[in-house]
């Protein structure tokens, strides 16, 4: 591990960075207060909490888009975007992009100054799936509570051609840029393919989590027995289905379900105009969930959600969903498909997250190349 960081070290690092004045933003404060690293973290030793996205955040993390030979000619619309989302963020709570080296002016002049930008070696930008996933952790039997970024394995999508080195040591590496307590777990998991209600639930699908690409062949019992001893989890509902065949990810669950509240959920519906095997996958995943309790012993309460859009950019045409957004501190952040589908749907939500800005960014690109709001960001709780 990295030698520690005293205060005037840290805070000229982030300066140096970012061009920010030598204060500590309230994120940066409250990293600086945690221990330099836990040596061991067992549920056996801990209590564990995994915080639902719908309660405080201290800063959200994005990491930016900078591989034009593998994203060509849409490189420039996936920053124009990143950008867009960032800066909505910025406006609700602290966003720090991560840059590869050499990418941090052109990350900070695209983002501007609300934004906070940090180099670290990068692959891809798609933080949900390979950034660290925060949980709380109390010493069984009492004792003061601590956040700690758990470090899960990340191979690409279980593509072991593409270069994925960097993104699986992101966690690591911000941790000991900040000295803060982090725990390396020997499984393969995207944050993509998991959703925390954080009161012990986890929603996931079948189709990722069992996918013989991420772990090789595991049951159902042996993910379970996992999410429970790294994230807390007293029960995992399952769906079979991501939202369509074919998919880079295998079946994230952001892409077909979102959380309103604990024990109450947003799933997407099909549309009769979609291809047969959507509507199948649709219908089965409906199938699964209706009757299911959560971990609280409540019925979940399904709420049909009708709106995917067709849209379409560089010659492509492809379905839009608007489930994979994001809730932040006040808001929630909706990628859109811009087009006439996007203000109804973004009203509905509205009436779902009455308390909270209802904002859309375009996100046409990064649908194009498989991802959404929700993607390409990762939240650190309070």
């Amino acid at each position: 591990m990295a030698s520690p960081l005293n205060r005037r070290q840290f805070l000229t690092a982030i300066a140096a960075v970012t061009g920010t004045a030598a204060s500590s933003p309230l994120w940066a404060q409250s990293l600086l207060s945690r221990p330099a690293a836990l040596q061991f973290l067992s549920k056996a030793n801990y209590d564990l909490h995994f915080p639902g996205e719908d309660q405080p955040h201290l800063a959200t993390l994005m990491s930016w888009p900078h591989r034009r030979g593998f994203y060509l000619n849409t490189l420039g619309a996936m920053q124009d975007e990143m950008a867009a989302i960032a800066q909505a963020i910025a406006q609700y709570e602290t966003v720090l992009m991560i840059a590869h080296p050499g990418q941090g002016a052109t990350a900070q002049s695209k983002c501007g100054p609300s934004v906070r930008v940090l180099e670290l070696p990068l692959d891809d930008c798609w933080m949900r799936d390979n950034g660290p996933v925060f949980i709380h952790a109390t010493p069984t039997g009492g004792g003061q509570s601590t956040r700690v970024a758990m470090d899960f394995g990340f191979n690409a999508w279980g593509n072991p051609n593409w270069q994925s080195d960097n993104d699986d040591a992101i966690p690591q590496r911000l941790c000991e840029r900040f000295q803060h307590p982090f725990h390396t777990v020997p499984f393969v998991l995207e944050g993509g393919a998991i959703h925390g209600d954080g009161e012990g639930t986890i929603y996931t699908t079948e189709e990722c989590l069992l996918h013989p690409s991420r772990n090789g062949s595991v049951t159902k019992a042996d993910v379970e027995a996992q999410l429970a001893a790294t994230l807390g989890a007293q029960k995992v509902v399952w769906l079979p289905w991501g939202l369509t065949p074919n998919d880079l990810t295998e079946g994230h669950i952001d892409g077909v379900l979102a959380l309103i509240e604990p024990g109450k959920v947003l799933l997407q519906q099909a549309r009769p105009t979609d291809r047969p095997d959507v509507q199948l996958r649709a219908a089965e995943n409906l199938a699964a969930l209706q009757g299911q309790t959560d971990a609280q012993g409540r019925v979940i309460d399904i709420v049909p959600w009708n709106w995917m859009s067709d849209t379409s950019i560089f010659g492509a045409t492809f379905e839009h969903t608007y489930l994979n957004f994001y809730l932040v501190n006040g808001a929630v952040i909706v990628p859109t498909a811009s087009n006439n589908d996007d203000a109804p749907a973004l009203a509905e939500l509205q009436t779902h997250f009455p308390n909270r800005d209802i904002v859309g960014v375009e996100c046409r690109a990064l649908g194009y190349n498989g991802g959404g709001v929700h993607c390409v960001t990762q939240q650190v709780p309070v």
